[in-house]
């Protein structure tokens, strides 16, 4: 349950739903899922997602 409000207020982006590759949220999403499905580790897991997000915001 958690879950599933979290990654709605992920894909927000001021209150609307913005599944655009512009949405760095979004892509660290998916860098945050790659790392999970590839490596299972948890603490890998957060620091590439929190990286990703970092390195997103700055380039978009």
């Amino acid at each position: 349950m958690l879950t599933a409000i979290w990654v709605m207020e992920l894909m927000l982006r001021k209150g609307v739903l913005s599944l655009v590759p512009g949405n760095e949220r979004l892509l660290a999403i998916a860098v945050a899922i790659a790392v999970a499905w590839r490596f299972w580790v948890t603490f890998g897991t957060i620091p590439a997602g929190l990286l990703a997000l970092h390195v997103f915001d700055w380039m978009f």
